[in-house]
């Protein structure tokens, strides 16, 4: 897969493909979800989402959303802004497109990658989970996701 560079577009810690890398977070686990404003299933996952990067940011866990509305790149930043600030996601958010969505083999939202310290994709969950779905995996696994303390 070829590394996606990506540049912040807003305050709200939104960012979008373009000239700038995107932090990679050398030695932390990542969980990237891909989702969209108008995905009724993505919307009841943020809350778990949320309460994940929550409880596991400082062991070591990352929870990272990939917003994958279209439409112009002010009406899609404005819209996903104004969603995050409903939501309070603590978490940050990147806009991804068509590029982004092949370079991962998403083909349906919700969908989650848990992304192990290495950069190797561990798991990956296709359509809602709950947090109780996450935490098994952090929990029970530490061995494969590496999280501290678990």
């Amino acid at each position: 897969m070829r590394p996606i560079r990506w540049r912040r577009i807003s305050r709200w810690g939104i960012w979008r493909a373009g000239r700038c890398a995107c932090p990679t977070l050398p030695g932390r686990v990542r969980l990237l979800n891909f989702w969209a404003t108008w995905c009724g299933p993505c919307r009841l996952e943020m809350p778990h989402l949320h309460a994940v990067h929550e409880e596991y940011a400082d062991r070591g866990l990352t929870v990272i959303g990939i917003s994958l509305d279209q439409g112009s790149s002010s009406t899609v930043r404005e819209g996903v802004g104004r969603f995050l600030r409903e939501v309070s996601a603590s978490y940050p958010v990147l806009l991804g497109d068509r590029q982004v969505m092949e370079a991962y083999g998403v083909g349906a939202i919700p969908t989650s990658f848990l992304v192990d310290r290495s950069g190797r994709i561990r798991r990956i969950y296709v359509g809602y989970r709950d947090r109780s779905v996450f935490e098994a995996e952090i929990r029970h696994a530490p061995r494969v996701v590496s999280v501290d303390e678990c």
